[in-house]
């Protein structure tokens, strides 16, 4: 079901899969990438997204923010280490096609005072669970009204690429999805594994 253009979001809060590694489970293939490309540009363009607030691992968050920079969309990037640990952890580990991506996002973003840094030691399911929360606390922030406190809840919408199903106890994509519902955000889906289905909120 396509979504309808006459709702705009003006801040996506992000989270997803990263692209998937040789020999184990799939849930984000690497191949699937250009078709979750393109679904990402036309929800940031149907619904009129200024904001992107994510991460930036290898896989969903990395061609997310791709297409909010090629759109005009600003970018507030959250990271739960330092840049270089992050980039050793979760991006590099995928392939150096991914650093190339990563690299100039994070120089623009820091440029712009838009490089969101906990600066915690270790990573860690934990440290990563902190991370989500932040990410929303940011996108809620962020749609707060002009010299107000009052939080246009109905601006934000989180959007999820998975396939859909949790890991276990320790899978953050989906602790991001269960926060955001629970924060009474929207929650938009995109299947990596199906990339030709319409997303779905959920």
């Amino acid at each position: 079901m396509s979504l309808p253009t006459t709702k705009p979001y003006r801040i996506v809060a992000l989270a997803g899969r990263r692209t998937d590694l040789t020999g184990g489970v799939s849930r984000f293939p690497p191949e699937n990438a250009p078709a979750i490309t393109t679904h990402l540009d036309r929800i940031f363009r149907e619904r009129d997204v200024r904001t992107l607030v994510c991460s930036a691992a290898a896989g969903a968050d990395l061609l997310a923010l791709v297409v909010a920079r090629e759109l005009g969309i600003r970018q507030r990037v959250v990271l739960p280490v330092s840049v270089e640990v992050f980039k050793e952890e979760s991006v590099t580990d995928r392939g150096p096609d991914w650093a190339r991506l990563f690299d100039p996002i994070i120089s623009e973003v820091r440029r712009k005072g838009d490089l969101v840094l906990m600066n915690r030691k270790h990573s860690g399911v934990k440290t990563f669970l902190e991370c989500n929360e932040l990410i929303l606390d940011e996108a809620l922030r962020l749609a707060c009204e002009p010299h107000t406190n009052v939080v246009r809840d109905d601006d934000v919408l989180a959007v999820v690429v998975w396939e859909g199903g949790s890991r276990g106890g320790d899978d953050i994509t989906n602790a991001f999805a269960r926060s955001s519902a629970a924060r009474g955000i929207r929650v938009l889906s995109v299947n990596t594994l199906e990339p030709n289905e319409s997303e779905r909120f959920v």
